[in-house]
């Protein structure tokens, strides 16, 4: 399904250290997942001429030039990093696993440890035709169960009893509504971008952002819907979802993301709400889309690439009044 090998060789191509190594226990963890395709515990040691795997599991892992037990992984590095003259090596610290997986290898002397969080997400940032299907499939769960509850009735149902609806939905279509925790808002509490779901009753406001995954790819979707007549959350609504559209229109290969940030802001103060904005609330446009529900790259730091998935969600929050938020996947 996926080419793992072909993930290994542009790994090599472009890694600018000695070795990168990998690692998951508890929980799959992207990078690790990404070049093994396994959920299983797993320690990968990677250099620009050979690939090497420790792993528990009985998956399909050939594609490592290299595959031993996992038992055996301890103190392999001394000999490894000596025969392949290992200087520097790169770790995802924003993975515990990688991080807990050197420091149990006692993380030898004379070896430079550099953060590589970023590179592997860069290298992650282009989907193969396989990711794009996975994704787009994902996302088309996570509507269709945000339109289940629509046609269920949002109104006089408690957030939690909401988010609880929206869990099930997906299950019934075979999958977790996990990529994280159901956001369902109502009144006031959409002006908190992230709230939590609570008891609290849905009358004529309710905001609802969640995500289903697919083979650990995730879905993110956001709507706000309003019943009311306040002139001005209408308004905001109006903005928003016009920002929404024409930074979608204008998300095209070679154009900047914050080109499409300015887009947005500039809708959203044609309204009057600029000093609302999703900006003002320290908030990104969007961001990438993958084995993590934001993988990587926010959307203001990249220029657009061909088989990118992102999110754009404008936004806008009123402090302890409301708050509105579209969000949607671009495919390019």
């Amino acid at each position: 399904m996926f080419d793992f090998k072909a993930r290994i060789r542009k790994l090599q191509k472009e890694m600018t250290v000695d070795c990168v190594v990998l690692a998951q226990f508890n929980h799959p963890e992207a990078n690790a997942l990404y070049y093994s395709g396994i959920e299983e515990p797993i320690l990968v040691y990677v250099t620009k001429d050979t690939s090497v795997a420790f792993a528990k599991g009985e998956g399909n892992i050939g594609h490592f030039d290299e595959l031993l037990p996992f038992k055996d992984a301890k103190g392999f590095y001394k000999s490894f990093f000596r025969k392949n003259k290992v200087k520097t090596v790169g770790l995802d610290f924003s993975s515990e696993a990688n991080r807990v997986g050197f420091k149990l290898l006692e993380k030898p002397e004379k070896v430079r440890v550099l953060n590589y969080s970023d590179k592997l997400s860069e290298l992650r940032a282009v989907k193969s035709k396989e990711e794009l299907r996975f994704l787009r499939k994902a996302q088309d769960i996570t509507k269709k169960c945000v339109a289940q509850a629509e046609r269920n009735g949002f109104q006089g149902k408690t957030e939690n009893e909401l988010a609880g609806f929206l869990e099930f939905s997906s299950r019934k279509m075979g999958v977790a509504l996990d990529s994280f925790p159901p956001i369902v808002a109502t009144g006031v509490k959409t002006a908190t971008p992230h709230s939590s779901p609570s008891n609290d009753v849905v009358k004529d406001l309710v905001l609802i952002d969640c995500g289903a995954t697919a083979a650990h790819y995730h879905g993110d979707f956001t709507t706000t819907e309003y019943w009311g007549s306040d002139k001005q959350i209408k308004d905001a609504i109006e903005a928003v979802w016009e920002a929404k559209k024409a930074s979608e229109k204008n998300a095209k290969v070679g154009v900047k993301g914050k080109v499409l940030s300015d887009i947005s802001q500039k809708v959203i103060e044609e309204y009057g709400f600029g000093e609302y904005s999703f900006r003002k609330a320290g908030l990104a446009l969007g961001h990438s889309v993958g084995l993590e529900v934001h993988d990587g790259f926010r959307l203001e730091q990249v220029t657009l690439k061909k088989r990118m998935a992102f999110t754009i969600e404008p936004g806008i929050y009123l402090p302890k009044k409301f708050g509105v938020r579209f969000e949607d996947i671009v495919f390019l």
